[in-house]
């Protein structure tokens, strides 16, 4: 009985950390892509304005 509570120990601490790792994992591919989104979005808005003046 003790060793088989240990097992389930383990295996509930290793199942913690891997759902911790899956999570922090999400959330930088979240930021990441925010943060992505807002670059190119910045990219374009400087496009339209340059192509803009050119055709004055």
């Amino acid at each position: 009985m003790n060793k088989i509570m240990k097992i389930f120990i383990i295996c509930v601490v290793l199942v913690l950390i891997i759902s911790c790792k899956n999570y922090a994992s999400g959330e930088g591919l979240k930021q990441i892509k925010q943060n992505a989104e807002g670059k190119i979005k910045g990219f374009l808005d400087i496009k339209d304005k340059i192509i803009s003046n050119g055709q004055k």
